[in-house]
């Protein structure tokens, strides 16, 4: 199944078809999860550029660690990705990856309308 995670520019916010998290294996697509949505797949490369989510987004790498890079200010940067570790990206900040070869992920989206609204006044 294709991911339901919309990729926008991050200038114009229009979305970018071209960019996809790849084959979806199993998804929270069909549960009455409000704000939360979970997909669990993989792909042959990840590559999106200038890119962001508007919901806060998590990924896992839940396949063999990997080399990847990202991108920092002007420069990409190495980094070694082990099996279990989460990047963490806010909603609607800016990134570019190169992640090349087959890997696998779990990804979390959460609206962040959603979360604000569901955390009791005063104890957030």
């Amino acid at each position: 199944m294709d991911s339901q995670i919309q990729f926008v520019d991050s200038h114009s916010l229009e979305p970018n078809p071209a960019v996809t998290a790849g084959r979806v294996i199993v998804s929270s697509q069909n549960l009455p999860w409000e704000g939360i949505y979970l997909e669990k797949g993989e792909n042959e490369g990840f590559t999106p550029d200038d890119v962001t989510v508007t919901q806060h987004y998590f990924a896992v790498n839940t396949g063999p660690a990997l080399e990847w890079e990202w991108k920092d200010g002007r420069t990409f940067k190495t980094h070694r990705y082990a099996t279990g570790d989460i990047w963490v990206n806010p909603a609607g900040v800016p990134f570019s990856h190169r992640i090349q070869g087959h890997n696998q992920f779990l990804l979390l989206t959460l609206d962040p309308q959603k979360s604000s609204t569901s955390c009791p006044t005063n104890r957030c």
